[in-house]
């Protein structure tokens, strides 16, 4: 008899001892978009290399591990435990199994059900709000402010997205604030009773429709706890979260109609339109520069070109000097700074011609233009012979923003003036057939003499090793921003050519070529539109266009 009861004590403890596998969960029928946890515990036994069958269903937002040793009665026990925090997007039901994969072992079986979400909302203490709502209309091509904010009228121990909104079908741009201290921004609000409360802004965005018809923003998922405030030694107690938001939002992209004006570059809004000229008078040869600026809640990143056709009178540059955009006070703003040099070719009184810019005004629902009115320049000269000064300009014809603002549909605002840039160049002188040609081989043989002397002057102050000091910034610049100033002061040292203040007619006179042109201008279009450059190429082709 003793020795029957020893066996079945060895049997007793050979099973307490035996190694087990155990999952557990928090929830078994948890709510789509509401974490739950679940726990792989190890009995006896350290499993590292082993799989959850099913989990896939799941979104994994965090992964824990703890030990535990106890001791009853001198047996051992030590157990492994590896916590997963998870949430289901979508309503279904599928089974949990533990596989160790070396020995094959199971664990037991958990049948989730992932049901309807919960959307909670304490009795009007916490919410949740956005600032489009399902049936808002928007057309497409406009630029549409979105802000999601948090809602309480008692105090909260924390906050956050479980999952962040979803734009399907929208380019989306997150200019949400970023606050040093990790908080969210606020603002103090007041019930209808009179109660107050904080609003925080959790998110601000702005959207853009890739095409028209129904379109669905998933708002994000917010979960809060409310503080309790009794804390113990270290940590403050808190109640379970709550959890808020993460509904569908039906939203309508119109279609623009169909009677798109000639030169329409998709440009949606209502926009306002400032001119500026810098002078009535110019000496022929010289530039005459218009500044514009075109502000308001207006998609003007569609908008690359102001002039979009050939002038019979006139040669024209353009460039981008600036630009932005934001969401102020929750409605959309942008704005955009062109420069267009306009060179005459010929002399006298000249009307430089009416521009027209075409956009859809999304509150009158019809296509408008911008119009910048024609202007008469007095051309003084015309190439050759003596040419009288022109007159320097006075304030009354050399005009800031504010006093000659030509705009469409909208009453004149106060803008701040943009600066007045002026334009240095070289007048075109034709020499006459009777000087016949001995002048040209003077000129000539002048012109070479004096690019030896220069040469020879630049190379002996050690020219050539600046040229390579300064190109060696361009190579050793750590970002985009970092290499434009390089390119910036590599160009003013060598051609006195602010690429910031001058603007392309410059370089044709200095002789520089159309590639080197296009250089200029990819390097402009990218740092007044924040695109990314390929710092690589554009080094090498100037290295290629400068022959160095």
């Amino acid at each position: 008899m003793k020795k029957i009861v020893s066996i079945f004590l060895f049997l007793v403890m050979s099973i307490l001892s035996f190694s087990e596998v155990i999952l557990d969960s928090s929830n078994t029928k948890p709510a789509i978009n509401e974490p739950f946890t679940i726990q792989v515990k190890f009995i006896n036994e350290d499993k590292r290399d082993y799989e959850i069958k099913g989990i896939e269903n799941l979104q994994i937002l965090s992964k824990g591990t703890q030990s535990k040793y106890t001791s009853i009665n001198g047996q051992n026990t030590k157990e492994k435990i590896d916590t997963y925090t998870v949430m289901g997007n979508e309503i279904k039901s599928f089974p949990l199994t533990v596989i160790v994969n070396d020995t094959n072992e199971r664990s037991n079986t958990l049948n989730i059900e992932l049901t309807k979400e919960r959307i909670q909302n304490s009795s009007g203490e916490m919410s949740v709000k956005s600032s489009i709502k399902t049936g808002d209309s928007f057309y497409f091509g406009q630029k549409i402010p979105y802000n999601e904010s948090f809602l309480t009228t008692v105090q909260i121990s924390q906050v956050g997205y479980n999952r962040a909104p979803v734009f399907n079908d929208f380019s989306e741009k997150n200019i949400s604030p970023v606050n040093t201290t990790g908080r969210y921004p606020q603002k103090y609000f007041r019930t209808a009773s009179g109660q107050q409360g904080i609003e925080l802004e959790i998110y601000r965005g702005i959207l853009q429709p890739n095409s028209s018809g129904e379109k669905t923003i998933k708002s994000g998922h917010i979960g809060a706890s409310k503080s309790t405030g009794r804390r113990d030694f270290f940590f403050e107690e808190t109640l379970p979260p709550q959890y808020f938001g993460g509904g569908d939002i039906k939203i309508n992209i119109l279609p623009l109609p169909a009677n798109k004006p000639v030169g329409f570059q998709n440009v949606v809004g209502t926009p306002q339109i400032f001119t500026s000229w810098n002078s009535d008078s110019i000496h022929f040869g010289d530039s005459i520069v218009l500044s514009v600026k075109i502000t308001g809640d207006v998609n003007l990143d569609s908008l690359e070109k102001i002039i979009t056709k050939q002038f019979a009178d006139f040669n024209t540059f353009e460039s981008v000097k600036g630009g932005m955009e934001d969401v102020i006070d929750g409605k959309y703003y942008a704005e955009k700074l062109f420069e267009v040099a306009l060179i005459p070719k010929k002399s006298g009184e000249i009307m430089t011609p009416e521009i027209t810019i075409p956009y859809f005004d999304t509150q009158a629902k019809t296509y408008k233009n911008l119009v910048i009115p024609s202007k008469k320049i007095n051309i003084i000269g015309n190439g050759s012979g003596n040419i009288p000064p022109v007159p320097t300009p006075t304030p009354t014809n050399t005009q800031s923003l504010n006093n000659s603002s030509q705009m469409v549909n909208t009453p004149t605002t106060n803008v701040e003036p943009l600066e007045e840039v002026k334009i240095e160049s070289i007048a075109n002188v034709v020499p006459t057939e009777e000087k016949g040609v001995t002048l040209v081989f003077i000129l000539g043989a002048l012109v070479v003499i004096e690019g030896v002397i220069i040469g020879y002057l630049l190379y002996k102050n050690g020219f050539r090793y600046k040229t390579s000091s300064e190109l060696s910034e361009l190579k050793n610049a750590k970002d985009d921003k970092e290499f434009y100033e390089a390119y910036c002061k590599f160009m003013k040292a060598k051609y006195n050519f602010s690429p910031k203040v001058h603007l392309e007619d410059r370089l044709v006179k200095l002789g520089l070529s159309p590639e080197f042109i296009e250089i200029n201008r990819e390097l402009e279009s990218s740092h007044y539109g924040n695109t990314p450059l390929n710092r690589k190429e554009i080094y090498n082709k100037l290295r290629k266009e400068l022959k160095i």
